[in-house]
């Protein structure tokens, strides 16, 4: 009997052996997980607290002056970017981190500038870097300046003044392939200069005053020959003198040559041409294929488009990339097909493209360098290259939605940080997604747009007026629609309307200026909010001296409303779990600093004085005893924080540590686990807001 014992001992001891054998690398692994720092989606770190991010912080210089213009280095290596303030920078291509910078004085516009549209607005400077890659040629627009910089150095090696002056954008620029000659195209003029800012010859004007003003295109082959387009003709000029060696006439007078595009070896271009009249719906554009140097014609073909407006070589010449009706399609030269168009706004001038033909990069006036990869030339890092405007979560926290000024709406996953959707050219200023995360909403331009994620389906709705704000009631069946006087609340899923509130008499504009046009034109309803229950919906309006709240109590037959007055800007709005409470991100004149909480039941208000100047948004948690805001100082501009207050004692909290990025808002999950913040970078992160409450010592039984 003995001997069983110690062989059973023997057994326990032995598999606790192997079990502590085998469970001490998965503890080691465990301690290793918890001490490393989380990452994003591309590895890069994230600050504490947060769970993923939403965009990329890759080829971004944080908003602290737009990137109007980028290209690639010759080796292929990196990206080089310039900002509106004269800041040049350079991103390593395969990390996005930046590896240089460089500041570039910036001359002063010699007049005022005239309005334009915002295209020609993105392109008030250019650059172009020598073969050798130490040269750097910056072109600005106003006074025809151009500056030639070493980049080894970094001293300034020749200041051009060009002879012609756009009055809408920078001159293009490019250089010679031995480095030694620089071309510039200002207004339509062709000038070559030599590295001393000489220029080398006379300018080449195009023969006429329309081909003046519509000359497209000026690139250089290996052997420095000049290819120049005009509307009707193709002219071959020698890189050094100018002289026309060679010129290619339209078919028949008939066709407008619209651009042109050389491959990279120089061997072959393109040119697409349309018709000079299009009296005919079926004429299409054509595209025509000439070989190097002869100019013969390879290949035609017929395009499916009425008009092509510019166009580049792509994938060692197998593909060519066109703009065509403002989108971007890729032909494909072999299959004779077009694909597309592109998850990419039109323009193709704003885009450099990489030596491979494989990658092309844009700088839009942003926060950051946007790339587009082969095959499928998609976002190599998906999200906004402008700051977020609106962010809203699921009720779960798992789903996100944002719009920004980059004309674009997009869908997130926020557990990996990974873009579910994107809806392009939509000027969205508002966003909505429903507790259900099965309907999101936005406005854009004052039109409302409601779709149904899965399947991808709109629902179609119609409103009287132009719509500034909307939200949806915590069943997800119900939207609100802020208009100009009127709040209308339609179904979510038929987008039918159920009611009509219109906004109460008392918060019109003041009497002296209630038949001001402007007056009129600048009330609205910028923020509407329904209650947890549903019972209640709050609107934030603004007239043009006095601004208000109003409160609808939705329980009943009839709907009523009571009014608030307050002075400040109109403000988001945040209703409490038990609908007792309503915070509000402004206060009145005598109240600075201050976000407004208000009695739902008596509507007495209290002041809660903040850290920061201005509050961008608030949220109440736990059970409304936790008032969070989104906050600047008006003494550092580019610093922001979340601030946390406890109500019922009255005291602050706490602040999330400062970003280099202040928040310009953000949007609390239903279940109280997840907060999205957003950041003018153009990103937005995820944090853990249970994580965040705990270690800033908030009780975890606060209710």
């Amino acid at each position: 009997m003995a001997w069983r014992v110690v062989f059973s001992l023997r057994c326990i001891r032995c598999l606790a052996a192997a079990a502590a054998a085998f469970l001490a690398p998965l503890a080691i692994w465990a301690e290793e997980e918890a001490a490393s720092p989380r990452v994003d989606l591309y590895g890069d770190p994230l600050p504490e607290g947060a769970i993923a991010r939403l965009g990329s912080t890759r080829f971004s210089n944080s908003m602290e002056s737009p990137i109007r213009a980028c290209t690639y280095t010759p080796d292929g290596r990196q990206i080089a970017s310039i900002t509106s303030d004269g800041k040049l920078q350079f991103w390593d291509r395969s990390s996005g981190c930046e590896t240089r910078e460089l500041e570039v004085d910036r001359p002063a516009p010699h007049e005022p500038r005239a309005p334009i549209d915002d295209r020609a607005f993105r392109r008030d400077v250019n650059i172009a870097i020598a073969p050798d890659g130490n040269l750097v040629a910056i072109a600005w627009w106003g006074r025809g300046r151009i500056d030639i910089r070493e980049l080894r150095a970094g001293n300034s090696v020749a200041s051009i003044t060009t002879r012609r002056r756009s009055p809408a954008r920078a001159p293009s620029l490019v250089f010679s392939s031995d480095g030694r000659r620089l071309i510039a195209v200002e207004a339509g003029q062709i000038e070559i200069f030599d590295l001393k800012g000489e220029p080398v010859g006379p300018p080449l004007p195009p023969r006429s005053k329309i081909a003046i003003s519509q000359t497209r295109d000026v690139m250089l082959t290996k052997d420095d020959v000049k290819i120049t387009t005009t509307p009707t003709r193709l002219e071959l000029r020698d890189g050094a003198t100018g002289g026309l060696q060679r010129e290619l006439d339209a078919v028949d007078g008939a066709e407008l040559m619209s651009g042109i595009a050389i491959n990279a070896r120089a061997t072959k271009f393109a040119a697409a041409f349309g018709k000079t009249r299009l009296v005919d719906n079926r004429q299409r554009a054509s595209l025509k294929l000439f070989s190097l140097p002869d100019q013969s014609v390879l290949a035609e073909y017929k395009l499916p488009f009425k008009t092509v407006t510019d166009l580049r070589f792509l994938s060692a010449d197998r593909e060519v990339a066109l703009e065509a009706h403002g989108e971007v399609f890729v032909w494909n030269l072999a299959g004779k097909k077009a694909a597309g168009p592109l998850d990419i706004a039109g323009d193709l001038a704003r885009f450099q493209f990489a030596a491979d033909g494989r990658e092309f990069a844009r700088a839009s006036g942003g926060t950051r360098v946007s790339r587009w990869r082969a095959p499928g030339w998609d976002e190599a890092e998906p999200g906004h290259d402008k700051p977020i405007e609106s962010i809203a979560l699921s009720a779960d926290g798992k789903i996100a939605a944002t719009c920004a000024a980059d004309r674009a709406v997009r869908l997130w996953d926020t557990d990996t940080g990974r873009q579910l959707r994107k809806i392009p050219k939509m000027s969205a200023a508002h966003v909505a997604i429903s507790p259900n995360g099965a309907t999101i909403a936005f406005v854009a331009l004052g039109v409302p747009t409601i779709h149904t994620i899965e399947p991808w389906t709109q629902v179609q709705t119609r409103s009287e007026e132009l719509i500034t704000s909307l939200g949806f009631s915590s069943d997800s069946n119900w939207l609100a629609l802020g208009g100009k006087r009127t709040v209308t609340i339609v179904h979510a899923a038929t987008g039918e309307v159920r009611a009509r509130l219109p906004v109460p008499d008392e918060t019109d504009v003041d009497d002296a200026q209630r038949d001001d046009p402007q007056a009129a034109q600048l009330a609205a309803i910028y923020a509407v909010q329904f209650s947890n229950s549903g019972k209640l919906l709050a609107a934030s309006v603004r007239g043009v001296k006095t601004q208000g709240l109003v409160v609808w109590n939705l329980s009943g037959d009839q709907t009523t409303a009571t009014w608030a007055r307050y002075h400040g800007s109109a403000a988001p709005l945040s209703f409490s779990s038990d609908d007792a409470l309503l915070a509000v991100a402004d206060a009145d004149d005598e109240h600075r600093r201050s976000v407004t909480v208000i009695n739902t039941a008596t509507g007495e208000p209290r002041f809660i004085r903040i850290r920061g100047s201005q509050s961008r948004a608030v949220a109440l948690v736990r059970g409304g005893q936790i008032l969070l805001s989104a906050e600047i100082d008006s003494s550092q501009p580019r610093q922001g924080s979340i601030a946390f207050y406890d109500l019922v004692a009255g005291e602050s909290l706490g602040v999330l540590p400062p970003q280099s990025l202040w928040p310009s808002g953000f949007s609390v999950s239903t279940d109280e686990r997840r907060m999205a913040v957003s950041c003018n970078d153009g990103t937005a992160l995820i944090l853990d807001l249970q994580e965040i409450t705990h270690a800033l010592g908030v009780p975890s039984d606060a209710r």
